[in-house]
């Protein structure tokens, strides 16, 4: 159920201090932050709150939210403040629990967890500063929040909203997927900003939030963050006249467009539990693949995928789908998505609609039970690639070089040295030469001056990076991953000083305590993804040696990966 700005402070909770808490003041070792902040907030008080806890003698019990389990096998403990899940082995402190339900990092998890319950992280901003913008922010969350209230009723009960409800039946939209997105309807008349002012909210505010006064005779869909706070709002018009067709939320304290996905915060369990997410062209395709069963569907708003969409979607899901539109509009797209989702390390897959449907809104409307079948039958992006621009073997030398260009720049962005070969394999088939010049191809042409294994440092280091940075940083933990270190300073060596500096900048509150804790964390983070990236690829071999009807093949593949994952 979609949650307001409120939503989290209530799942956060009230502070609970513990008995004797007065003694730790007398004493004369100093709370860290971390130790501070899980002092004050009961993990059994915190957790349910996420979840149905059921007193089991001392602790307590409940269906893992990390994982799919009939028998409950996730316990918490308010003795020790810690929770444990024997059937996936996750585990942790009320820090590490929140990282994991809202996919934060651990600086993230620290300071949202700090400002609930009043503490300045070191070396952050003067208390006052820190309290004014928390403040500022807050009220602006409450501004949004009223608006998609306002909006959401105005769409369900009020009289003029009938062309608005008319227009979403046509679509075939449910009550129950409208009240979970939060749709709501504009009207013509400003009704939004008599209220705010009534609530005392000042006109620069409003600005500030981003004006959501501002849209008149338009579909609403509240664009909500990870935790599920209204950050903005995309809307749609009701009138074929107005111009543009969708209007966004511009960029605020609250809202930026490259950074914020719709329909993540409604869809990220499923995304996490399904090891993939789906990507569509727009809100209407989102809320009614969430209607026809694909509850990974996500979109971005205004602006094509990012950088950092991608990042936000990597910690969730090793595989991301598109399914952008069948034209070239469509494959453009998709192609700019593709480069960058390959730089993230994600395996990359691609819907084909059925010949004649030209989108994911008109399958779903012409039969809505197709639309979760053809997801289930998606192929690996560049090998689409390679089928499309490959098809019927080039045969002039131009042409073949043509196909090169277009197709081995994505080849050579494969992290993944198996996955490259297999590729680098398909393309020398299609144009009927030999790997070897395929391998020359991608290393004496433009692609040269890239190395395409070399992963790019962005504003943000990678998972990689940001660990390989710490190691430098922090030396005593190199023995604790002394391979890892090897494998990263041989990867990373012509960038250390630039990952060093940024991971600095980064990290420079932390502590030695805090430092280790964080790169168990990152540590722990690039050993799943291996084994997700692992079982993807498995999976594939498995699945064409099943179609191949190769049994003997089937079971090797299989005692392989189980040794491989050991």
């Amino acid at each position: 159920m979609v949650r307001s700005h409120s939503g989290l402070v209530r799942r956060l909770g009230k502070p609970v201090y513990p008995q004797g808490c007065r003694e730790f003041k007398s004493r004369p070792h100093r709370m860290t932050d971390t130790e501070e902040i899980k002092a004050k907030i009961d993990i059994v008080d915190f957790i349910g709150q996420y979840i149905t806890l059921k007193k089991a003698g001392s602790n307590f019990k409940a269906p893992c939210p990390f994982h799919q389990e009939r028998t409950p096998s996730f316990m918490v403990s308010r003795d020790k403040q810690i929770f444990k899940c024997f059937g996936c082995s996750v585990g942790g402190d009320v820090i590490e629990f929140l990282m994991k339900q809202e996919n934060l990092e651990f600086r993230e998890a620290l300071q949202l967890l700090a400002d609930k319950v009043g503490i300045q992280l070191e070396k952050s901003k003067p208390k006052q500063v820190y309290e004014e913008e928390k403040n500022t922010k807050n009220r602006l969350l409450a501004i949004n929040a009223l608006a998609s209230q306002l909006y959401h009723k105005i769409l369900l009960d009020h009289p003029n909203a009938g062309y608005a409800r008319d227009y979403l039946s046509e679509r075939k939209l449910t009550n129950q997927i409208i009240k979970q997105f939060m749709i709501g309807y504009a009207p013509r008349k400003d009704v939004l900003t008599p209220l705010l002012k009534e609530r005392g909210f000042t006109a620069e505010e409003i600005r500030a939030a981003g004006s959501p006064e501002m849209f008149h005779h338009r579909i609403i869909f509240p664009i909500f963050d990870q935790i599920g706070n209204v950050a903005g709002f995309s809307c749609r018009a009701l009138d074929p006249k107005d111009e543009p067709k969708y209007l966004n939320t511009r960029d605020t304290a609250l809202y930026n467009k490259s950074r914020i996905l719709y329909g993540l915060h409604q869809a990220k369990q499923s995304i996490k539990q399904a090891a993939q997410v789906v990507v569509v062209e727009g809100q209407m395709d989102v809320v009614t693949s969430h209607q026809a069963g694909v509850t990974t569907a996500v979109a971005s708003s205004g602006t094509a995928l990012t950088e950092d969409h991608l990042r936000i979607l990597a910690r969730l899901t090793p595989t991301i789908v598109f399914a952008f539109d069948a034209d070239e509009a469509g494959l453009k797209a998709a192609t700019g998505a593709l480069e960058l989702a390959l730089a993230q390390d994600l395996t990359v897959r691609l819907v084909e609609f059925p010949k004649g449907v030209k989108d994911t809104g008109e399958l779903v409307a012409k039969d809505p039970k197709a639309w979760p079948q053809l997801v289930k039958t998606t192929r690996p992006f560049v090998e689409w690639l390679i089928d499309r621009f490959a098809a019927g073997t080039p045969a002039t030398i131009e042409a073949k070089k043509a196909v090169g260009k277009t197709i081995l720049p994505f080849i050579a962005k494969v992290t993944d040295p198996i996955e490259r070969a297999a590729y680098v394999r398909l393309f020398s088939e299609r144009l009927r030469i030999s790997e070897r010049s395929v391998q020359e191809a991608m290393t004496t042409t433009a692609l040269r001056s890239e190395e395409p294994a070399m992963p790019k440092i962005s504003t943000k280091a990678s998972l990689e990076a940001t660990v390989y940075g710490l190691l430098i940083l922090y030396p005593k933990f190199q023995k604790d991953y002394e391979a890892l270190h090897l494998a990263l300073a041989k990867w990373y060596n012509r960038q250390r000083k630039e990952i060093e500096l940024m991971v600095e900048e980064q990290y420079r509150s932390f502590n030695e305590a805090a430092v280790g804790e964080e790169l168990r964390q990152l540590v722990a983070r690039l050993r799943e993804r291996k084994r997700e990236k692992i079982k993807v690829d498995f999976a594939q071999r498995i699945a064409r040696a099943q179609a191949a009807g190769n049994r003997a093949e089937i079971n090797e593949l299989l005692r392989e990966l189980q040794s491989t994952i050991r």
